[in-house]
Protein backbone atom coordinates (compact mmCIF):
# COMPACT_ATOMS: atom_id res chain seq x y z
CA UNK A 1 0.00 0.00 0.00
CA UNK A 2 1.56 2.96 -0.87
CA UNK A 3 0.16 7.08 -1.12
CA UNK A 4 -2.27 8.01 -3.86
CA UNK A 5 -3.62 4.39 -3.70
CA UNK A 6 -7.40 4.25 -3.54
CA UNK A 7 -9.30 2.05 -0.35
CA UNK A 8 -12.17 1.43 1.05
CA UNK A 9 -13.07 0.94 4.55
CA UNK A 10 -14.43 -2.73 6.05
CA UNK A 11 -14.75 -2.33 9.82
CA UNK A 12 -15.52 0.30 11.97
CA UNK A 13 -17.96 3.12 12.43
CA UNK A 14 -16.82 4.61 8.97
CA UNK A 15 -17.51 1.17 7.11
CA UNK A 16 -17.99 1.82 3.30
CA UNK A 17 -15.87 4.87 3.14
CA UNK A 18 -13.77 5.36 -0.06
CA UNK A 19 -10.80 7.77 0.08
CA UNK A 20 -7.06 7.42 -0.97
CA UNK A 21 -4.28 7.09 1.14
CA UNK A 22 -2.67 10.21 2.55
CA UNK A 23 0.34 8.97 4.34
CA UNK A 24 1.47 5.67 5.91
CA UNK A 25 3.23 5.64 8.91
CA UNK A 26 5.72 2.58 8.92
CA UNK A 27 6.73 3.04 12.11
CA UNK A 28 3.45 2.43 13.66
CA UNK A 29 1.85 0.35 11.18
CA UNK A 30 -1.00 2.59 10.54
CA UNK A 31 -2.76 4.29 7.02
CA UNK A 32 -4.65 7.79 7.33
CA UNK A 33 -7.11 8.14 4.27
CA UNK A 34 -8.46 11.46 2.87
CA UNK A 35 -11.69 12.52 4.50
CA UNK A 36 -11.27 10.38 8.20
CA UNK A 37 -10.72 13.10 10.65
CA UNK A 38 -11.30 13.12 14.68
CA UNK A 39 -12.17 15.99 16.31
CA UNK A 40 -9.29 16.29 19.75
CA UNK A 41 -11.14 18.04 22.86
CA UNK A 42 -9.40 21.36 22.14
CA UNK A 43 -11.68 21.09 19.05
CA UNK A 44 -8.49 20.75 16.36
CA UNK A 45 -9.14 18.01 13.85
CA UNK A 46 -6.50 15.59 13.24
CA UNK A 47 -6.44 12.48 10.78
CA UNK A 48 -7.79 9.00 12.13
CA UNK A 49 -4.80 6.67 11.98
CA UNK A 50 -6.32 2.96 10.29
CA UNK A 51 -5.20 -0.64 10.42
CA UNK A 52 -4.09 -1.13 7.21
CA UNK A 53 -5.68 -4.48 7.40
CA UNK A 54 -9.32 -3.22 7.86
CA UNK A 55 -9.07 -1.55 3.89
CA UNK A 56 -9.64 -3.07 0.80
CA UNK A 57 -7.14 -1.53 -2.30
CA UNK A 58 -9.77 -0.69 -4.62
CA UNK A 59 -7.52 1.11 -7.09
CA UNK A 60 -3.27 1.35 -7.07
CA UNK A 61 -1.49 4.71 -7.94
CA UNK A 62 0.22 3.35 -11.03
CA UNK A 63 2.24 6.98 -11.61
CA UNK A 64 5.37 5.42 -10.54
CA UNK A 65 7.10 3.45 -13.48
CA UNK A 66 8.87 1.10 -11.21
CA UNK A 67 5.85 -0.09 -9.11
CA UNK A 68 4.25 -1.15 -12.64
CA UNK A 69 7.35 -3.11 -13.78
CA UNK A 70 7.47 -4.60 -10.09
CA UNK A 71 3.42 -5.69 -11.10
CA UNK A 72 4.59 -6.50 -14.42
CA UNK A 73 7.13 -9.04 -13.07
CA UNK A 74 4.99 -9.94 -10.65
CA UNK A 75 2.30 -11.10 -13.03
CA UNK A 76 4.43 -13.48 -15.01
Amino acid sequence: MRKGDTVKLMRGANRNHTGTVRMVDLKRGKITVEGLTVTKADLTEVAKPIEPSNVMITKLDLSDKERVAILERNKR
